[in-house]
């Protein structure tokens, strides 16, 4: 069971841990962003939101056996889930292929990874 009201995630009824980074990070091509580290369960992954900018949540729902639920990192910015609906898994075609974001809590963006495979270090 998933939802998302005013841009927390819940999942089985339990929120999803999201720690604010930066809230003005300066955003090539987006002007500044809010950053935050959502941690679930033993998974961390950052989220930028666009300051002002509002962020469509998701009723809550069940997801079926053997579809998954997609949001983009880049939460009020982003088609996915929440207008697309779940995915099958038997849809989920492959690996990432490309880093279109990188950031790192302490060094900040990394550009030098935008971009690049997937699999770069």
């Amino acid at each position: 069971r998933i939802e998302i009201r005013d841009g927390a995630v819940k999942i089985d009824g339990a929120p999803v841990l999201e720690e604010p980074i930066s809230q003005a990070l300066q955003l090539q091509g987006f002007g500044p962003v809010a950053i935050a580290r959502d941690t679930l369960g033993s998974a961390r992954f950052m989220v930028a939101r666009e300051p002002g900018r509002s962020e469509h949540g998701l009723d809550p729902q069940v997801v079926e056996p053997g579809h998954y639920v997609l949001l983009s990192d880049f939460r009020n910015n982003a088609i996915d889930s929440r207008f697309e609906g779940s995915v099958e898994r038997a849809k989920l075609i492959g690996p990432m292929t490309m880093i279109y974001f990188s950031f790192d809590p302490k060094a900040g963006v990394r550009w030098n990874r935008i971009g690049r495979d997937g699999y770069a270090p």
